[in-house]
């Protein structure tokens, strides 16, 4: 169950993958259990998503609870002036021994 705010309506849903993590420029699989970091132009990415974001409207920001996911939604709450709300079923999947190599 989302925590939406007292009054909200109900508006579109903006939806956004996280930033660029080190292992995307390796072109490794990350999969549910290993958590890179995000790189200088993920950080990038994630400060231009705010900025849309806030244009668009945004009211809610939910993320998985991975690191390079609440990395990315961060400053976009932060922009919006809400936190982060982490829902834990949207984990990455696992990529068994495809992932985290």
């Amino acid at each position: 169950m989302l925590n939406r705010p007292a009054g909200s309506g109900h508006g579109g849903l903006f939806l956004a993958r996280h930033a660029e993590t080190v292992w995307y420029k390796e072109n490794r699989y990350a999969g549910a259990h290993a958590d890179p970091e995000l790189t200088e132009a993920g950080l990038r990415q994630a400060e231009a998503l705010a900025t849309r974001a806030a244009a668009a409207g945004v009211e809610v920001v939910v993320s998985s609870p991975q690191r390079r996911a609440v990395r990315t939604a961060e400053p976009v709450a932060a922009a919006l002036g809400v936190l982060v709300e982490q829902v834990p079923d949207l984990r990455e999947v696992d990529f068994g021994s495809a992932g985290a190599s």
